[in-house]
């Protein structure tokens, strides 16, 4: 166990929560990976905030950040893997890192693409693919949750990610 997340249940987001400098220190404090947390636990351990290294620094700072938008939601501290229960919903959740995994959310979300045409073409542009990308079952998972996740974005209260009903047409 290596890659420890913060993720929030309630809106399928996730930040890294600092290798193994978080399972370190926050083993310390009691905390078990895989196992629900409050923002005001993680938020608590002096340890886990307390390095003198700068990518950490960094690192921890964006963690803090999403703790603190996050804070009263049901939050889970683990590893990647959790994003594959149940096996289908990893391609609906958001990383929100510094160096975000390149999930079809943030595709939607965080580079704009309206299509899955934008998507391919933004991928073209990437100096590496996603992980998913070279599979050709996870690539159709994968587009499949992206024109979910587009007409959900449309047809909710969380906004359009464009006005333009014609690509829906």
């Amino acid at each position: 166990m290596n890659d420890l997340y913060f993720f929030c249940m309630d809106c399928k987001s996730f930040v890294d929560a600092g290798y193994r400098w978080a399972y370190s220190s926050l083993a310390d404090a009691g905390m078990k990976p895989n196992a629900f947390v409050t923002a005001e636990s993680i938020l608590a351990v002096e340890k886990y905030w307390s390095t003198s290294d700068p990518g950490l620094i960094s690192l921890l700072a964006v963690a803090k950040t999403y703790l603190l938008q996050h804070f009263g939601h049901r939050l889970r501290y683990g590893d990647f893997d959790f994003l594959f229960e149940p096996q289908e919903e990893w391609a609906d959740w958001l990383d929100e890192s510094k160096n975000p995994e390149e999930l079809p959310r943030y595709f939607l979300e965080r580079e704009r693409c309206l299509t899955w045409d934008d998507l391919v073409k933004r991928v073209a542009q990437l100096p590496i693919e996603p992980w998913w990308w070279s599979d050709e079952k996870l690539r159709l998972h994968a587009k499949a949750r992206f024109d979910v996740l587009r007409l959900a974005r449309f047809f909710t209260s969380a906004g359009p990610v464009t006005t333009d009903k014609r690509q829906f047409l």
